[in-house]
């Protein structure tokens, strides 16, 4: 078959590069094989009908073997197909007619030829160039670049085999683009050796001029000179040639001024005149030779010059403003500040400036708009702190174009007073002092108020608080308001505010704060600390002894507040004495005692303060003395408690007596409270006798129950009832003490009582645990909540273990609940792979204290669950081949990990796919590949198989994971470079060795290879692996900038040339220099702009390293420079007076990098000018002059200075104002001295103050002045005498006014400068005191007596100076008033006052005794009033004095009542005495006898009975006195033979040995005492005797500690669940029973018997722990505790589900396994939960795993869109329950709908979070989103830790209810994806990332399409096109299929999570591959349509079999197929 024609192949490449446009590289490497397989196909001859179905198929086929995988080109559609048969049936049928070659050529390819020109030709010629001819065989034929590259215009077409071959060009020749080459095409022809060509290419005027600018404009000055540049044009023509590319200016209309030349340049011809033409415009045309031409505009204006200094409207301004206002000033006179250029054709705008001040310090007040001249004030003015109202600004208007043309003005600017200072005290703070109880209206001081501004203080005064009890007038005198809060001992001092407000706005005010300190007055009387002290003496007296202290305190101060004690009444028989400063009363003598009686001593003691008048109180202190009494208890039964456990030897109580009631209640209190933290309860008993008699002993006569030895003890001498034996709650609760009190006399005397001690239990016990340690094995991935075990702790103690349990640490992922039942509280963790085995510790810990506690530990042992697919190490291996190869030889190994445990971790490999020609086998155990049988491997190509591995574990559900296993064969190749030409870079100066680049090459084996420089080989070298290094320095400046490299490749046989164009770039290696330094003078006032010099560097690199930029330092910041031309400019105002000379260093900087620099130095020498006005000295002068100075005296002399020279530096001097002023003027001033002098006489009376406005003014032109300001101020003379207010004062002041108090002020006032501040006052007074500032007070040392002297006149003379002052008089008189200074007095009274006993009322009140108190005072002072100082309703007095009885009194509750009375009068304030008197009550018999106690009990065994045996004492009491308290005692009721009772001492006895009782008994009797009254009156008593027989022990007790009791579960109620019983120890008593816990669920009968309430459930709780208490009938009863414990026990019930129905949902395209659902039962039995087998109860589409619930798909489609299933879960005792499902399958999407992403998270952590994940997708697009599989994209296990994760998460977005495209979700997904960022982050954290897995597979071509294409194009022979189509696609179709079924019968992957309530409860989707975003297993690829059933479209089937074809193609199949 004849080779394709060379043109049909240009056609075709051109089309292809059309058709894969952006992919040259690609193509040029696979053309070759194109036209190879056009070559074999096609006969050219034959015709090219059918070209298009197999150019089709012949492409498809190449591609897999040049390498698809960067590009895809079976995806070109059939108008592409159907272009290259276009090209191919033109370039046959149709000859290609060109144009004959501008050369002929042969070519050499054995020696050097030197370059051959080809001739010349026009630009834009296309065609061919050169024909080569004479090309050897075998010789290989390239176009390459020679010096130039101009390929891009040319192109080789030539195929390798023919001995001619053709130059063309690719577009038409440019010359403009060839100007670098002088417009000559330069290229090579290589074959061997180069063939240099050379091709003229002529220039044509092509290019018209253009301009750069389509406008220009400048502007120039009326006085520019001629010649000068104004502006420049400028056109560019694009011919190459300057015969076309010259050009010739012109310009219309023509002007006389300027002028243009050929440059563009416009210049002036002449002197313009901007009155006579203000602006010129021209049109200007640019032409070429040909008359091509271009125009543009230009605009020039003329800008006029300026010679007039502007001028004011006026030369003085005046303007007011107020103090405190900034702002305009508005009323400006005579007309607004305006100023404006003399030059009124121009008009230039002028700016504002203040050039002075006066005075200068308010400079920085002012500001001026430097726009419109507004003068306005920023900083406000304050009036007072002015000397005088009157500031003179002086302002300056400059032009714009010239600051140094100006103009000048005065404003005269006046500062109105206004109200703005505040009212201000003489003092910030006022001390004084004032005696309390001070009347009112009294003086305390006088307050002084100043206010700067004019006219004073005008205003009001105020106290603040307002509640202040003093007030002030108007005049500032403070005085007393409410005299009845001066109380010192409540309030020591005041602290308040007075307030001065203005009257007139804005109201200003000051304060000032006061403190008044209250002096003290002796107001208070001594009060003492307790109404009543009380006080003993017993035998052991002593003479000075203490007795008692009594403590009274007084609140006066000083000697007001020292008191002195006193016995006043009580003590006539002088038994005592008492300290008169401490107050302690002592035994003055020894008290004879009584026995049997305590003596009593009432003594009333009185304490007095050390006042002037002194002030009293009373108190009453009682002395008992008691004599001989029989030691004897308070009560007669104790009772106590003491806890269990408690140490032998532990104090328990103390035991003491005394003899009388009221002291027994006193001393009990003090007993309870001194031993409240240590004993239970104490006992008391005393003996008041002398040496043994009053001994008391103490000693325990009985314990009940008994014990050897003895429980407890009791000290005899010290009273202590302490343990001598430990407790035990649980043997012994309570213990009956009789205990025995006896003295040391002869007979003894003794007493008893009785002690019940309960013991307490302790919480002792610590809880326990049923075992030590506990270990348990469970599966992992346990549900939360699921029990694992339960744990039973006990406890000994009372109510059994009452607490907490607690996991230790808290960290575990378990939890424990009250019962003790353990459960997975966190799933997630439980995963064996991770943690194998947990151990904790579980802790018990009581509630109570000392919070005992236990631990147990427990160790929970994970049981393995296959839940880890295999992981490859690697998603791809690889392995070669190689010409040795042998069968059996290891290729590669691949490796999976499976972390699982046992089978679930075996691990088995197999080829799944790619090993059709049986090549390769595998180990199925180590997973080694090796080769099966030798591979025919092919010269120059490379063999590749594609393996996919496939690991499965050996669990029963077994998990596999693929892998991709890339095998390689090569044949023998020739190496050769990948590339013709390698450009590359490399920097100047570099040493030797620099790399440039790696040149690409291939060779197999690559080390069999010499890689060379043959051409440039002494600069450069090349390394084996193909990296190009320098062998030497290169220079840019001195050498070529570019070289070509010429390398090789060569094995020895074969060799292959490229060529490396190595670029040098140059580097920054030279300074910029300075040609010299340059000096300048510029005047000071240039204007800012103006320029200053130009100073130049140069620098000899090129390019950006030459480019320069100027900077300066130093010149204060007063110059600039252009950072481009070097132009120095003045950038701020200079002054000659403070700089006259600048020193400036330029610096010149390149713009290399690094930059390199160069300085210069710019002298710049300031010339001056007249710019300083005259300045004063100061800026205010002050003088004071007298009133009386002379006309014409010198007063000052004024000093201005000018910094100016000559005449602009001479100053004169003037007044210009004078405030106040005056006609004539008062003062003068010399101009030329500056001499201040008196004009007029002075007045101080008229004016005391002047303002002078004085100017300073130069003698230059314009003049500049200055002003400053003098204020004289006249002094005063002394003329005037002081006035008083009054000619006479009178005032009232109380007697008892303090020391120092103020009583008056006195006003005096004077015309006189300074008033009277400077005067004193004269008087004669020892009493009273004047200040100076006029105030009468009372000297501090003295003091007023109304009684000795009740008024005083005085004469005060008020004098204005110390010496030779003026004066005045005034009389003052002072009345002195009463003061209450008297107390009452009380008459003698009888002591004490007798009165019998009775009931007394107010009816019926009983007279006692008359009582008159007297005051010395007159008036109110004197009348007394009498009344008892505290209430008692039992007495009152009369209005006469009488003392009444209006209550009943009884003599046995008090026998003597002491009572107090006040005297007290009407004065203010009031005074009052105290006087006690005691009323003494004489006995009436009216008490009965009383028992105590009021019942007896006593017990005894028969066998210690004995007559005459004393059993018990009664005892009674009778508070009566005398023979009325004597008692007789009897039995009125019971009387037993076996007993006897004493009628005196009330001791009961034994009357035998009661040998004849035979049982116990119990014998009950009754009591009575009787006294010996008149009538006698008595009292009765219960006594109780048991006579026991075989034991006194009393205790109640369960016959056992705890018991265990068991039920089943949901029993009825009322069901009997165990008894318990105790017994009481003896018959007499009988027991009942109650439980003290779950009262709710139990209950227990009279008899013991326990019964359920409500049925009871297992699940619920397991075990109940009762406490029972039993109760006996005892008096006191006792009662004992136990334990019961119930055990639940388990019924069989059946499971539950957590739901009766459920929903889901499933698309109909769902794959086999797709998860739907997990439906959840739970067994209500402990732990069976997870045993429950899942079933559906009838076949069905979908089926559920029996272990898991989970339900998954069989087959979705045709299901319809609802059904309904039925689950059913049975536990293993053949209970079960059913639930319904209904499963909704939606149509609304297909599997194209299907989106994936990728996120960087682990799968299992995705797979936690699927429905937040849908929400954060569905709230970024805006869809619903159901996803449908999450999978991790190696296809490993979701569970599986790695270091890097890609999950891939594939979804449905539905809107509504119809699907989104996948391409609009994915290109929504692009735009948001930053919000979706946000979102998973939120998710997630850590900044999670995602992206976006598309899949490139794209449905195959129609072929029914190309195939038609193929016939329209190729009529002539649709026969045989026909037939060959359709033989060649039923062929291809048969193969297909073939590698369809091998493709889905053998690549299958392991399905991952899933959980697809995809609207409702959807966590799980279908899981997708992600190697190379295609569908990875079965399911998946099945969702495009069943194999075995192809019901789908035929769109989705070429889909389906494209996607798998490409997938499962590896090189030998292809081979096979070619």
């Amino acid at each position: 078959m004849p080779p394709l024609p060379q043109a049909a192949k240009l056609e075709v490449t051109k089309v292809v590069r059309e058709l894969f446009s952006g992919k040259a590289l690609v193509v040029d490497e696979i053309l070759p094989e194109y036209y190879k397989a056009l070559d074999v196909v096609i006969g050219w001859k034959e015709g090219y009908g059918n070209c298009s179905s197999l150019i089709a198929a012949e492409i498809h086929l190449i591609s897999s073997v040049v390498g698809t995988g960067e590009h895809d080109y079976t995806n070109m559609d059939g108008a592409g197909w159907s272009r290259i048969c276009v090209a191919l049936v033109v370039a046959v049928w149709l000859p290609v007619i060109n144009g004959s070659p501008i050369g002929t050529t042969t070519i050499n390819c054995v020696s050097v030829s030197e370059a051959k020109h080809l001739g010349a030709v026009d630009e834009e010629y296309s065609g061919d160039v050169e024909l080569v001819t004479g090309i050897p065989p075998g010789t290989s034929l390239t176009l390459e670049v020679d010096i130039f590259d101009h390929l891009q215009f040319l192109e080789l077409i030539y195929t390798p085999g023919e001995s001619t071959a053709t130059v063309r060009t690719k577009k038409p020749l440019d010359a403009d683009k060839l100007a670098d080459s002088d417009r000559v095409l330069y290229y090579k022809l290589v074959c061997g050796q180069d063939n240099k060509r050379r091709l003229t290419v002529n220039d044509i005027n092509d290019n018209g001029p253009e301009f750069q600018q389509s406008f220009y404009n400048a502007t120039v000055s009326e006085i520019t000179n001629p010649e000068t540049k104004v502006l420049q044009v400028t056109a560019v023509d694009k011919d190459s040639s300057p015969q076309f590319n010259t050009l010739e200016y012109s310009f219309e209309p023509q002007s006389e001024d300027f002028y243009i030349t050929n440059t563009g340049v416009f210049r002036v011809k002449r002197r313009l005149n901007y009155n006579v033409a203000p602006k010129y415009n021209f049109i200007v045309t640019a032409k070429d030779v040909d008359k091509r031409q271009n125009t543009t505009s230009v605009e020039i204006i003329v800008t006029d010059y300026d010679n007039l200094n502007p001028y004011f409207s006026h030369s003085l301004y005046q303007a007011t403003i107020s103090e405190n206002q900034d702002g305009q000033l508005s009323e400006i006179t005579p007309e607004a500040i305006k100023a404006q250029d003399g030059d009124s054709g121009i008009n230039m705008t002028v700016v504002y400036s203040i050039s002075s001040v006066s005075p200068a310090k308010y400079q920085a007040n002012f500001n001026i708009n430097s726009g419109t001249g507004v003068l306005s004030v920023v900083t406000a003015f304050d009036r007072e702190d002015m000397d005088s109202g009157e500031i003179s600004v002086n302002i300056k208007a400059a032009q714009t174009d010239d600051l140094l043309k100006t103009a000048a003005a005065i404003v005269s600017v006046t500062v109105e007073d206004v109200n703005d200072e505040a009212p201000k005290f003489d003092q910030p703070k006022y001390n004084v002092s004032l005696l309390e109880n001070s009347p009112a209206d009294a003086v305390v001081f006088k307050a002084v108020v100043t206010d700067l501004d004019q006219g004073g203080f005008v205003g009001t005064l105020k106290i603040l608080p307002e509640s202040t009890p003093f007030s002030i007038s108007p005049d500032g005198t403070v005085r007393v308001r409410n005299t009845e809060v001066l109380d010192r001992e409540v309030t020591k001092a005041f602290v308040f505010q007075i307030e001065a407000k203005e009257t007139d706005a804005p109201h200003h005010s000051a304060t000032a704060q006061v403190t008044i300190n209250l002096l003290d007055e002796n107001d208070n009387s001594p009060n003492f600390t307790s109404s009543m002290y009380e006080g003993k003496v017993f035998a052991n007296q002593t003479v000075g002894m203490p007795v008692v202290q009594v403590k009274a305190e007084d609140p006066d101060d000083g000697i007001n507040g020292e008191i002195q004690y006193s016995i006043d009444f009580g003590n006539s028989d002088g038994y005592f004495s008492i300290n008169g400063v401490t107050g302690e009363i002592t035994l003055a003598k020894t008290i004879p005692l009584e026995d049997n009686r305590q003596l009593q001593f009432p003594l009333f003691i009185t304490a007095r303060d050390g006042g002037r008048l002194s002030r009293s109180a009373s108190a009453q202190v009682m002395v008992t003395a008691p004599g001989t009494l029989k030691p004897q208890f308070i009560e007669k039964l104790y009772h106590g408690t003491v806890a269990e456990g408690q140490d032998p030897g532990v104090h328990i109580l103390n035991v003491s007596s005394t003899f009388q009631q009221q002291v027994f209640t006193q001393m009990k209190a003090e007993v309870f409270s001194k031993v409240r933290f240590l004993t239970l309860l104490s006992l008391s008993a005393t003996d008041p006798d002398d040496g043994a008699n009053g001994r008391v002993t103490f000693s325990i006569s009985k314990q009940d129950p008994p014990s050897a030895p003895a429980v407890f003890e009791l000290e005899a001498a010290s009273r202590v009832l302490k343990l001598a034996q430990p407790l035990n709650y649980s043997q012994v609760k309570q213990f009956t003490l009789t205990v025995h009190a006896s003295d040391g006399g002869s007979p003894s005397l003794s007493g008893n009582s009785s002690v019940v001690v309960k013991v307490k239990d302790v919480n002792n016990n610590p809880p326990m645990f049923s075992k030590g340690s506990y270990e348990v094995e469970v599966s992992e991935n346990l549900a939360g909540g699921a029990s694992i075990l339960t744990l039973e702790v006990t406890d000994a103690d009372e109510g059994g273990f009452v607490g907490t349990l607690k996991i230790l640490p808290e960290s575990t992922p378990f939890s424990i609940s009250p019962d003790g039942t353990v459960r997975v509280r966190n799933p997630e963790v439980l995963d064996r792979e991770v943690t194998k085995a947990f151990v904790f510790q579980i802790e018990a810990k009581e509630t109570d204290a000392p919070y005992h506690s236990a631990t147990a530990q427990v160790t929970i042992n994970l049981l393995d669950e296959n839940d880890n697919s295999p992981n490859f190490t690697s998603s791809m291996y690889e392995g070669k081949v190689f010409a040795n190869q042998t069968v059996g030889m290891p290729v590669v190994q691949v490796k999976a990990e499976d972390p699982d445990d046992g089978i679930n971790g075996e691990i088995q490999y197999s080829i799944d796919f790619g090993n059709s020609d049986g090549y390769f086998s595998i180990n199925g155990g180590t997973g080694e590949i090796t080769l099966a049988k030798t591979i025919p491997l092919e010269d120059d190509r490379q063999l590749q198989f594609h393996l996919f591995i496939t690991a499965r574990d050996g669990g029963r559900l077994s998990r596999s994971a693929s892998a991709e296993v890339m095998v390689t064969a090569p044949g023998t190749l020739k190496p050769h470079f990948l590339e013709k030409l390698y450009q590359g870079t490399v920097v100047e100066e570099q040493d030797p060795g620099v790399h440039i680049l790696n040149v690409r090459f291939l060779a197999i084996p690559p080390e069999t290879v010499t890689l060379a420089v043959t051409k440039e080989g002494d600069k450069f070298s090349i390394s084996s692996s193909g990296e190009v290094k320098t062998k030497v320095k290169l220079d840019y400046d001195e050498a070529p900038h570019n070289y070509s490299v010429e390398i090789s490749i060569s094995d020895g046989t074969t060799s292959d040339t490229a060529v490396v164009k190595v670029e040098v770039t140059d580097i920054n290696d030279n300074n910029p220099e300075f040609a010299s330094n340059v000096s300048k003078s510029v005047p000071e006032n240039a204007e800012v702009g103006s320029n200053v010099a130009e100073i130049k560097a140069t620098d000899k690199d090129s390019g950006f390293n030459k480019e320069i930029r100027y900077s300066l330092r130093g010149g204060e910041g007063r110059f600039s420079i252009d950072p481009v031309s070097g132009l120095v400019s003045l950038a701020a105002q200079l002054d000659r007076e403070t700089t006259a000379e600048y020193e400036l260093l330029v610096v010149a900087e390149d713009q290399g990098r690094p930059a390199r620099s160069a300085t210069a130095t710019l002298q710049v020498q300031v010339t001056d000018v007249n710019d300083n006005p005259p300045k004063f000295s100061e800026q205010e002068y002050q003088l004071e002059v007298l009133e009386t100075e002379s006309v014409g005296a010198t007063l000052h002399s004024l000093s201005a200075t000018d910094k100016d020279d000559g005449v602009n530096g001479r100053v004169t001097y003037s007044i210009s104002q004078q405030d106040p002023p005056s006609v004539p003027a008062a003062f003068e001033l010399e101009a030329a001295s500056g001499v201040l002098k008196l004009a007029q006489p002075l007045n101080y009376s008229q004016v005391k103050l002047f303002t002078l406005t004085v100017h300073a003014s130069d003698g230059g032109s314009p003049s500049l002045s200055g002003n400053s300001s003098v204020v004289v101020k006249v002094k005063d003379v002394n003329n005037n005498p002081p006035m008083f207010s009054k000619g006479s004062y009178e005032v009232e002041v109380s007697e008892n006014l303090a020391g120092g108090a103020s009583i008056l002020t006195l006003e005096v006032t004077d015309a006189d400068e300074g008033g009277f501040s400077n005067g004193h006052f004269v008087y004669t007074s020892d009493i009273f005191d004047i200040n100076k500032q006029g105030v009468v007070s009372l000297k501090i040392n003295s003091a007023l007596d109304r009684e000795t002297r009740d008024s005083y006149s005085l004469q005060v003379v008020a004098v204005d100076q110390a010496s030779g002052g003026l004066s005045a008089t005034a009389q003052l008189k002072i009345t002195v008033l009463d003061y209450n200074d008297n107390s009452p007095q009380f008459p003698s009274i009888p002591y004490p006052l007798e009165f019998p006993e009775g009931d007394y009322s107010e009816e019926k009140p009983g007279e006692i005794f008359t009582i008159v108190p007297t005051d010395a005072d007159i008036g109110p002072n004197g009348e007394v009033t009498l009344s008892l100082a505290s209430h008692n309703p039992l007495f009152r007095f009369r209005e006469d004095g009488m003392l009444l009885a209006v209550g009943s009194l009884d003599r046995e509750s008090i026998e003597t009542y002491d009572l107090v009375l006040k005297a007290s009068d009407k004065g203010s304030p009031q005074k009052e005495n105290i006087a006690t008197i005691r009323v003494s009550l004489t006995d009436v018999n009216d008490e009965r006898p009383q028992f105590n106690p009021s019942s007896y009990h006593s017990s005894i065994l028969q066998k210690d009975a004995e007559k005459g045996k004393l059993l018990l004492t009664l005892s009674a009491s009778d508070p009566d006195a005398g023979n009325n308290s004597l008692i007789t005692y009897r039995f009125s009721e019971g009387n037993s033979k076996y007993l006897a009772l004493n009628s005196e001492t009330g001791e009961v006895t034994l009357t035998s040995d009661l040998s004849d009782v035979t049982e116990d008994t119990r014998l009950l009797l009754t009591a009575e005492a009787t006294d010996h009254g008149t009538p006698p009156l008595s009292a009765t008593a219960r006594v109780m005797v048991d006579i026991r027989i075989a034991s006194l022990a009393e205790g109640l007790a369960f016959q056992s500690s705890s018991y265990n009791f068991s039920l089943q579960e949901n029993q009825p109620a009322e069901v009997s669940v165990g008894q318990v019983l105790a017994y009481s120890g003896s018959t007499l008593y009988g027991v009942s029973y109650a439980l003290k816990t779950h009262t709710n669920l139990f209950s227990i009968t009279s008899d013991g018997e326990i019964l359920t309430e409500e049925e009871l459930d297992k699940e619920q709780q397991e075990w109940y722990i009762l406490e029972v208490e039993a109760v006996d009938t005892r008096t006191p009863p006792t009662s004992a505790v136990t334990l019961v414990r119930i055990h639940v026990e388990d019924v069989n019930e059946p499971p539950e589900f957590a739901s009766e129905e459920y929903e889901a949902s499933v698309f109909n395209f769902a794959p086999y396994k797709t998860p739907v659902i997990q439906v959840k039962a739970f067994d209500p039995d402990v732990g069976h939960s997870s045993a429950l087998v899942y079933s559906l109860t009838e076949d069905s589409l979908f089926d559920v795993d029996p272990a898991s619930g989970l339900v998954y798909v069989v087959s979705a489609a045709n299901t319809g869109k609802e059904i309904t299933l039925k689950v059913k879960a049975t536990d293993p005792k053949g209970l079960d329950a059913t639930a319904t499902i209904k499963i909704e399958v939606q149509e609304s999407a297909s599997s194209s709908d299907v989106v994936t992403i990728a996120i960087n998270r682990p799968a299992n952590v995705v797979e936690k979070k699927v429905p937040e994940l849908e929400k954060s997708l569905g709230k970024v697009l805006g869809w619903t989103v159901n996803i449908i599989q999450v999978w991790s994209s190696d296809g490993s296990d979701t569970r599986t830790l790695r270091a890097s994760y890609r999950t891939l998460v594939s979804f449905v977005a539905l809107d509504d209810t119809e699907a989104v495209s996948a391409e609009e979700v994915q290109k929504k997904l692009q735009s948001e994806s930053d919000e979706l960022k946000a979102e998973l982050d939120l998710l997630f954290g850590e900044k999670p990332d995602f992206d976006v897995v598309t899949d490139s597979t794209t449905p195959a071509s129609n072929m029914a399409v190309v195939i038609a294409l193929g016939v329209l194009l190729g009529l002539s022979l649709v026969g045989l096109i026909i037939a060959t189509v359709f033989a060649v696609r039923y062929k291809r179709s048969k193969k297909l299929k073939a590698l369809d079924k091998e493709s889905l019968t053998s690549n299958r992957h392991s399905v991952g999570y899933a959980n697809q309530n995809f609207r409702k409860q959807s966590e799980s989707s279908v899981r997708w591959d992600s190697d190379k975003n295609k569908p990875g297993d079965k399911e998946t690829v099945q969702w495009g349509g069943k194999v075995e059933d192809r019901r789908t479209s035929k769109k989705d089937n070429d889909s389906l079999n494209l996607s798998e074809r490409r997938n499962s193609g590896s090189s030998g199949s292809l081979d096979s197929a070619l």
